[in-house]
């Protein structure tokens, strides 16, 4: 998605650069993908300029969680993975976001991943650990429940959510509205079915950019099925305005 953005953003050449044929990590797109300000939240105290390509905060809506309801966000891959229930996403009109336009997230912040320094850290790591997945508030209680400092580290110490910027995966650049805002991320085994939270260094909060444009402010305090309803396209729910 950050990619099909770029034109947008004054950045036609880095667009035009790119290959879209061929993955992030192809040495044919490494300097296609560099660190851009824009990507990057002033709140973040970790943009790592070391790294050969950027970083980035602001993350695509995969929805609620692909393990339970598939891909029920804006965004999801062009190719089946994700288990049973995940399948692919085809490209959305806006008739399809039937939950409504200002109703639906877009993008969220994701605090940036620790890369490699830092000791384990509730704010961006992911941990392993599974949940039930019966049903979105079983498997919610169940990740709440869990104490992340008892967890092991998911990959055994990968801390990569949010690099690069220009990978359109599930688990370094997308988000979902499983949990609520500032909550420890989660894998239950496949990383595309990754437990990823919004969250960010803003003081009890994230803000949100809406399927119309809008940006808003969430509190991390939430209801969460207000947070995750906010997060699936055409779920049929109720959303007060924030």
């Amino acid at each position: 998605a950050q990619v099909l953005l770029l034109p947008f953003m004054e950045q036609t050449a880095l667009y035009d650069r790119f290959d879209l044929n061929k993955g992030a990590f192809d040495a044919y797109n490494l300097p296609a993908a560099p660190h851009l300000p824009i990507m990057v939240c002033p709140t973040d105290p970790r943009p790592d300029r070391s790294q050969v390509m950027g970083w980035t905060n602001y993350h695509p809506n995969a929805g609620s969680w692909v393990s339970i309801n598939g891909w029920d966000g804006l965004f999801g891959p062009s190719v089946d993975e994700g288990g049973a229930k995940g399948k692919k996403l085809p490209p959305l009109e806006f008739g399809q976001i039937s939950d409504g336009l200002s109703n639906t997230c877009a993008f969220s912040e994701v605090a940036l991943g620790g890369g490699s320094s830092g000791g384990p850290n509730n704010r961006f790591d992911v941990f392993e650990a599974s949940a039930p997945t019966d049903t979105i508030v079983n498997a919610r209680n169940a990740y709440m429940a869990l104490d992340w400092k008892t967890q092991t580290m998911a990959g055994g110490n990968w801390r990569w959510r949010g690099y690069p910027w220009s990978e359109g995966s599930a688990w370094r650049n997308w988000y979902n509205h499983l949990l609520p805002p500032n909550k420890p991320g989660f894998r239950p085994g496949d990383w595309a079915q990754i437990v990823s939270p919004a969250s960010s260094y803003h003081s009890g909060i994230v803000q949100s950019a809406m399927a119309d444009g809008a940006v808003k402010v969430y509190s991390e305090s939430i209801d969460p099925n207000v947070w995750t309803a906010l997060g699936t396209r055409n779920g049929g729910e109720s959303v007060s305005p924030p």
